[in-house]
């Protein structure tokens, strides 16, 4: 049974060399990027999905929880983006990304 879930991704922090000499990192840890997808099953913690960015891009999340949400009636997977480090044109094309939305931490 197909049915919709919410994405919710963090990702770690990029350096930009462009920023300064020593490479200023970029605080990622109080945003989040969501965005629905359509999945055949509720993914479970431990379990890894293949996510997309609208400009082509695929990368993995490795799924950490999975939480009910009432009022939307839709499961939110919370995520972390699965590779250690982000590429600096993976965080580029997130942040550009017509079918990710930013959403700053409260």
């Amino acid at each position: 049974m197909k049915m919709d879930v919410e994405i919710n991704l963090r990702v770690p922090k990029p350096k930009i060399p462009a920023a300064g000499p020593d490479g200023s990192p970029i605080d990622s840890s109080s945003i989040r990027f969501t965005k629905t997808i359509t999945v055949s099953q509720v993914p479970k913690p431990g379990q890894r999905l293949e996510l997309s960015i609208s400009s082509g891009e695929v990368f993995e999340g490795e799924v950490l929880r999975v939480d009910w949400h009432d009022n939307r009636e839709l499961f939110i997977v919370a995520c972390r983006y699965a590779p250690r480090s982000i590429p600096q044109n993976h965080y580029d094309a997130l942040t550009s990304s017509a079918d990710w939305i930013a959403k700053p931490l409260l």
